[in-house]
């Protein structure tokens, strides 16, 4: 299991961060076109850890969804063993414990980018 994970979380990162592609000659120039006509864009590094943030959360959000739907399967097949229910009970919890410990780091994060951009710094 834990392999699964760290091969999804490998995966997960490397679609997530967008890299510039360095070329040895501007493709843009190639064509004619130079700057923001060739459709290149600088990025600035707080849009960028931003995208990276919101892709995690993004990405959180679907690990809790196919954990509910996890418990409630198992819930469903439980068929009144006890042991089965209590397992499914506690994944409910832990999920819905873990989506607000995320949800309420978001915000955080969201207050200080704020605070710290409109302090302009």
């Amino acid at each position: 299991m834990k392999n699964i994970i760290k091969k999804i979380s490998i995966l997960f990162v490397t679609l997530l961060i967008k890299t510039n592609i360095v070329l040895a000659q501007d493709p843009g120039a190639m064509l004619g076109k130079t700057g923001s006509t060739a459709g290149l864009k600088n990025v600035d590094t707080s849009q960028l850890v931003g995208q990276i943030i919101k892709g995690f959360i993004g990405f959180m959000g679907t690990v809790f969804m196919l954990l509910i739907v996890y418990a409630g399967f198992l819930w469903m097949t439980a068929q009144g063993n006890e042991e089965k229910i209590t397992k499914a009970k506690n994944t409910i919890q832990s999920s819905v414990i873990g989506l607000l410990i995320v949800a309420l780091s978001y915000v955080i994060v969201q207050f200080v980018f704020d605070t710290l951009i409109g302090a302009g710094l």
